[in-house]
């Protein structure tokens, strides 16, 4: 069965060593004149003390921080505060948003692929690039990051490192992403080049 191109960012799945997840996740301030910011996305630290979604064409010039997980905003829409997958671009009058990221250097994620071609068995323990697709969606809040079919390599500089199929993950019976031979199946990856392994700091 043909998988249907319906990206979600990056989802965690577990732990490299096996564990639970159950560390949480960690808590992070951005600027409520960001956004937006959908669950799954790929956030990058800045300067100013905030965060932005990562961007996968400035290559290593910032390690991801973490992958975004919600958060809880006053939000001028309706008036009251709100806990959201999504936070909509200034989302917030003013001052700065509560929002979570799930950052733990052996988290296991999985992501959909894109392109032509499907990710291979061939693939596993390269490193490779992400790619941004439309920059999320409002109904379903998930982000449209995806795994680059192209750049799959052996540069240490590369934000993810692919650690199998979900084909070799995915529950019995589940068939979305499964379909190894057709393009846009679904990989676990873990962090590869994220700020949490790195030394170099931001500002």
């Amino acid at each position: 069965m043909a998988n249907n191109n319906s990206p979600f960012g990056l989802r965690p799945i577990g732990r490299q060593d096996g564990g639970s997840p159950t560390a949480g996740q960690t808590t992070i301030f951005i600027l409520a004149s960001a956004g937006p910011f959908f669950y799954g996305d790929p956030l990058v630290p800045l300067s100013t003390g905030s965060f932005a979604v990562y961007d996968p064409s400035g290559g290593a010039t910032v390690q991801i921080r973490g992958v975004f997980a919600g958060c809880e905003y006053l939000s001028t829409a309706i008036g009251r505060k709100v806990w959201s997958n999504y936070y909509p671009a200034n989302g917030q009058s003013s001052g700065s948003i509560t929002a979570y990221i799930i950052d733990d250097p052996d988290q296991l994620f999985v992501i959909q692929s894109d392109g032509t071609t499907a990710i291979a068995t061939t693939d596993i323990n390269a490193n490779a690039p992400l790619v941004a697709g439309s920059g999320g969606n409002t109904t379903t809040q998930l982000s449209s990051f995806q795994l680059s079919h192209s750049g799959i390599t052996t540069t240490d500089t590369l934000p993810v490192r692919i650690m199998g199929l979900w084909s070799q993950f995915s529950p019995p019976g589940q068939t979305s992403g499964t379909d190894d031979s057709s393009p846009f199946n679904w990989v676990v990856v873990a962090p590869n080049n994220w700020s949490r392994k790195q030394l170099t700091s931001v500002g």
